[in-house]
């Protein structure tokens, strides 16, 4: 016999009769499900089950609001990769036989709190269900979890549209224990006619023509397993970065399994990846997880900071998506973040939302107190041109910077205030030196080496990491090359030059034709070979009639050892910038 479940729209009540006979007039009819809760092993080993991942597929299909990151696809690989660290937990609810609610998630064995499985990589998060069953299997899955786990909270980031959220709105137990906010997501809709124009614009034929120019442009679908696995490592420096220069963050280095996972991803069929070429070097790439005629911009999206200045990333923007067009895809969804770029290539817009569910108290505080007064912070902050994100990071550089000061010795006080708040340095010192030949030594140089800047070690520096490549990536984009050396995995040195700067204007002692280069960062340990580094790089620049002449080359004032040791060689100073 089917037992029937009533609940009132406020759920106020809650009561299980044997028929629907029995049920009061008007009330929802919600059949009850059998639900089960399986963690670690358990979960792990429904994984194997042939039966169970045959029924995850079809619930996934005719789910209207699953995404590829609920697929089994996703989900299993991240769950198999990562079960070392993370509780996998897993909740499921069947109803005569069938599979109509799973909720997929993750719980960190060494921290509190629920998150999604594949957390951040996850870039939508939900619960998979029937349509019937949307609204009553979470309810009843959400109590079981906090019957399970009382003290954690439960997130879910950027829950996709068509989930079913009333429950949140109206049900008066959810209201005292849920926080609902909602954000503005970017797409550009492939199937409306009307994104041929997009295709056609007069800005990207010039962008294209102008990079053509430069050499042979290739745009590659890459679909062989081992082609992408040759390739991801040059993919992910050109990710780490971008996004350490951007936000201080580094997603491969913080999780070196990140990797694999892609891997895994392409190897089950939903990664799809693309990367523009200009003649044997890549300058741009995107590995965008696909399902139900949807790519997600959500897993990998660099370009060259070496050709900036010719925009691959939105070339190749373009560039996908005629090919995802041509090959029937519906949206390519380029997610919320509030990037420029993104509102640029957009032709429509929905919006997603994001659910906390803690104790009473903590969303009463945080309705009552904490929102208001964020609220009212962002208007005066928006007032002034100013976004909370900005402000943040100028709050974690100005530690950082305090924190580097701190172990050179130096008193925030004693330092310039521009260094502090905006990573200049107080002055640079003009040395000029005589050019010879190189004495041997071991280390080899790279030209415009981008993984070599990753492996600068601030410990070593005068400057933040993020400082570091927040300013190689500016130096980048207004065209000047880097040469750098490692050595033992480590940045031993770090020199730009700028061909296309006229540095006469700079001092009146620098001609037009003088060889000028800026030293960014020089190791502690091998300041003795500076004669040999300059040298060399002017060398590397096949202007071989420097030799004999005279090099400059300009240098923070800071660096203590670094000028001890200039001052005592045959390095004259100058000025002082």
């Amino acid at each position: 016999m089917v037992n029937y479940h009533y609940t009132d729209l406020k759920g106020n009540m809650s009561i299980t009769y044997l028929s629907t006979d029995m049920l009061p007039k008007a009330a929802v009819v919600q059949p009850s499900m059998s639900l089960k809760l399986t963690t670690g092993e358990k979960s792990l080993n429904l994984l194997n089950d042939p039966e169970f991942l045959s029924s995850w597929d079809i619930l996934y299909k005719e789910c209207p609001w699953g995404t590829v990151f609920q697929s089994k696809e996703f989900v299993a690989s991240w769950y198999r990769l990562y079960c070392k660290d993370f509780i996998s937990i897993m909740v499921r609810a069947e109803f005569d036989g069938k599979l109509v609610g799973l909720l997929t998630l993750t719980k960190n064995k060494s921290s509190k709190g629920i998150k999604f499985a594949g957390l951040d990589a996850a870039e939508y998060q939900t619960w998979l269900a029937t349509p019937a069953m949307g609204e009553s299997f979470i309810n009843e899955a959400l109590i079981e979890l906090q019957n399970e786990y009382p003290k954690d909270d439960i997130r879910f980031i950027n829950i996709p549209p068509q989930t079913p959220l009333d429950w949140v709105r109206v049900n008066e137990k959810w209201k005292q224990h849920c926080i609902l906010e909602s954000l503005t997501r970017p797409l550009m809709d492939l199937s409306n006619p009307a994104i041929s124009n997009v295709f056609r614009k007069k800005q990207f034929r010039e962008k294209t023509n102008r990079l053509k120019r430069l050499g042979n442009v290739v745009f590659e679908k890459v679909t062989d397993l081992e082609r992408f696995s040759s390739l991801i490592d040059e993919l992910i420096v050109h990710s780490e970065f971008r996004k350490g220069a951007k936000f201080n963050f580094f997603q491969f280095e913080t999780d070196p399994r990140g990797k694999q996972f892609l891997i895994e991803l392409f190897r089950e069929g939903i990664l799809h990846t693309t990367i523009l070429w200009l003649d044997d070097k890549i300058i741009a790439s995107i590995a965008a997880p696909t399902g139900k005629k949807w790519a997600h911009l959500a897993s990998l999206n660099t370009h060259s900071p070496i050709y900036a200045r010719y925009s691959p990333g939105l070339i190749n923007f373009i560039m996908l998506g005629q090919l995802l067009t041509e090959e029937g895809m519906h949206i390519f969804d380029l997610t919320p973040g509030g990037d420029s770029y993104k509102e640029r290539l957009a032709t429509s817009k929905d919006q997603v939302h994001t659910l906390r569910i803690s104790s009473a108290f903590k969303t009463k505080v945080k309705k009552a107190i904490i929102d208001p007064v964020f609220k009212v912070l962002k208007s005066k902050l928006r007032e002034k041109g100013i976004t909370p994100r900005h402000l943040k990071y100028k709050g974690i550089k100005f530690k950082q910077r305090v924190i580097l000061l701190s172990r050179l010795g130096l008193k925030a006080g004693s330092v310039s205030f521009n260094y502090l708040i905006f990573g200049v340095p107080k002055r640079l010192g003009i040395y000029e030196h005589i050019m010879g030949d190189p004495i041997d030594y071991s280390y080899s140089l790279n030209v415009n080496n981008i993984k070599s800047l990753l492996s600068y070690n601030p410990q070593q520096g005068l400057s933040t990491r993020w400082d570091f490549l927040e300013d190689a990536m500016k130096r980048f984009e207004s065209g000047e090359h880097v040469y750098s050396i490692t050595y033992s995995g480590e940045l031993v040195c770090c020199v730009w030059h700028n061909p296309l700067i006229n540095y006469k204007g700079l001092h009146k002692s620098l001609k037009d034709s003088t060889f000028v280069l800026r030293l960014v960062y020089i190791h502690p340990n091998h300041i003795k070979q500076i004669h040999n580094i300059l040298t060399s790089i002017a060398l590397a620049t096949n202007d071989k009639h420097y030799l004999g002449q005279s090099i400059i080359f300009l240098v923070e004032d800071r660096n203590k050892s670094l000028l001890q040791y200039l001052n005592i060689s045959s390095f004259i100073s100058t000025h002082k910038l």
